[in-house]
């Protein structure tokens, strides 16, 4: 599984920005995907996936 951090050394090294940029990057992509899903919207990044929000039980 990877995570954020790891999210962001792969986006340093492919595009060959300062990890502090990189980390910037990242986030920036997942705080829009969040907040378009708060709005009720799915999100669908071509060849890689699609977001919804689901209920689940407590």
């Amino acid at each position: 599984m990877a995570t954020k951090a790891d999210l962001v050394t792969r986006v340093q090294q492919r595009v060959g920005l300062a990890k502090i940029d990189s980390a910037k990057m990242v986030e920036a992509v997942l705080e829009s995907v969040r907040q378009t899903l708060e709005q009720g919207e799915d999100v669908r990044l071509s060849g890689f996936g699609n977001f919804h929000v689901r209920a689940k039980a407590p």
